[in-house]
């Protein structure tokens, strides 16, 4: 009797085809999905907001971060490489 490579299922069992398959599917389809979050959500096109406020020194992923509660200015959103450049750094409370 033949068997599929590297298992013990018989090659005439049509259902043990179909798992194999099946299995080989859903490898391939957490791989994409993984390959997508990696890649596909680059951090150079999310959005960051700045305090606008002259000792203002980090950026802020979300507009309530507890560190912009005592800006003075209004709020800024704008890309973190345009924060970056402007020598700004990730807030320690978004870390």
């Amino acid at each position: 009797m033949a068997y599929y490579k590297y298992s013990n299922i018989p090659v005439g069992d049509n259902q043990a085809h179909l798992t194999v398959a099946g299995s080989s599917i859903m490898h391939l389809v957490l791989l994409l999905f993984t390959l997508l979050l990696a890649f596909g959500c680059s951090s150079d096109d999310q959005r960051v907001y700045i305090c606008k406020g002259p000792h203002s020194l980090r950026y802020h992923h979300s507009a309530h971060c507890r560190g912009l509660k005592h800006c003075s200015t209004e709020l800024t959103k704008l890309s973190i490489e345009d924060a970056k450049r402007m020598g700004r750094n990730l807030c320690g409370y978004e870390d």
